[in-house]
């Protein structure tokens, strides 16, 4: 059976909530609201009103990962010219200066072979390298939020790729990129792009990226099943999955939806409001 869970929040400054901490001699003091009692609900209380009976934007679109993590700044930049550079001086340098250069973590080592997320074939180690051969691919990535910037698309320079991800990409493939687990104080909170997003790429703190599509053919759309026939039905009209994906970035990724819903946000819960009416939707 799962713990009951209390929450509480202390508001202000660091000062005042240090302050508040020291002043409590007694938790029942304290005022405690419930969370939920299931063993995957969130430690935090549930939430009151409209808002709340909306559908989470992850039941709508149940599959979502982090974007691709380099954990090296190095093989991000404006210009592709700049980046066969960098490779090339990479690849010219030997021992620690090679080390040095690549930066080191514990997924990425110059002389650890490792199987390419762009195509079935393995990579060999940076240090059996010639000075001549070239990376795996440089493509194009959401860096930031309407910052599109070349990248050098090889394991062996990213920590975490996200295989997934890159094996999604398509010509109709469009990723929702967002937050999750943190509060939204104004803007969008949606922004999209057709090429994969940097982890960080929502606005530097981490964020969230929903495919449109799960396959890189678009057989297979990342919308919850039956929904798209279901407005079929209440709208009498075609729904592609490119349709219900332009409302809800119509709908997320403007200011008034953050203005609208800013106390239900702090509950860090992104929900969606589909109308039932198609001259709106």
């Amino acid at each position: 059976k799962p713990a009951r869970t209390y929450f509480a929040r202390i508001e202000g400054d660091s000062n005042r909530k240090l302050a508040a901490l020291d002043a409590i001699t007694d938790f029942k003091k304290v005022r405690w609201q419930n969370c939920p009692d299931g063993w995957l609900a969130p430690f935090r209380p549930l939430g009151k009103g409209g808002y709340f009976n909306l559908p989470l934007l992850t039941d709508l679109m149940p599959w979502s990962g982090r974007g691709i993590q380099f954990s090296r700044t190095w093989p991000v930049c404006e210009e592709r010219t700049v980046l066969l550079t960098r490779w090339t001086e990479l690849l010219a340098a030997s021992g620690k200066e090679q080390k040095r250069l690549l930066k080191e973590t514990r997924d990425v080592k110059i002389d650890r072979s490792y199987l390419s997320f762009l195509r079935y074939s393995k990579l060999p180690s940076i240090v059996s390298l010639r000075e001549n051969q070239e990376p795996d691919s440089i493509e194009k990535v959401l860096f930031r939020s309407f910052d599109l910037r070349w990248c050098i698309a090889d394991r062996r320079l990213i920590d975490m790729p996200r295989p997934p991800l890159w094996q999604s990409r398509g010509p109709k493939q469009v990723f929702g990129v967002t937050l999750t687990g943190q509060l939204f104080s104004n803007g969008p909170i949606l922004v999209a792009s057709p090429h994969v997003p940097d982890i960080n790429a929502f606005n530097n703190r981490g964020g969230v990226a929903h495919p449109l599509y799960r396959t890189a053919n678009a057989s297979e759309a990342n919308i919850l099943p039956g929904l798209l026939k279901l407005l079929r039905q209440i709208y009498k009209r075609t729904v592609t999955p490119e349709d219900f994906f332009a409302y809800v970035y119509g709908v997320m990724a403007q200011p008034a939806f953050t203005e609208r819903f800013n106390k239900e946000l702090e509950t860090q819960e992104l929900r969606v409001p589909i109308t039932k009416d198609a001259t709106l939707f």
